[in-house]
């Protein structure tokens, strides 16, 4: 599964997709594409230009997404958007989890 650093740049992306009457993920990362068919996806579409980008979302919450990182353990932060949420995931010296309300970027407590 893909990650992303504190300044909200992915070293991979994925994306559900419909082609034709079938969904699949393309995934996208240090290797190039991958194709993973039979994917279950929600029917609504993502509309951009409803939703703040992943790099407002870390610089706007930038204090709050880095917590208490430890230099010397490694770290992996995924992030998801599903029905105008951002969940964002954070495995490290401390785990944990925050959701953003996606046309803001404000925490949802």
């Amino acid at each position: 599964m893909p990650g992303s650093d504190l300044s909200g740049d992915a070293t991979g992306w994925i994306f559900g997709v419909y082609t034709g009457n079938k969904a699949e993920f393309l995934v996208y990362d240090r290797t190039g594409w991958t194709t993973i068919a039979n994917a279950t996806l929600p029917s609504e579409a993502i509309v951009l230009d409803t939703i703040v980008s992943p790099d407002f979302l870390f610089e706007k919450n930038k204090e709050m997404i880095s917590g208490n990182s430890s230099p010397a353990i490694p770290e992996r932060r995924i992030l998801n958007y599903n029905e105008n949420l951002y969940t964002h995931h954070h495995f490290g010296s401390t785990s944990r989890t925050l959701t953003f309300n996606a046309t803001t970027g404000a925490l949802i407590p």
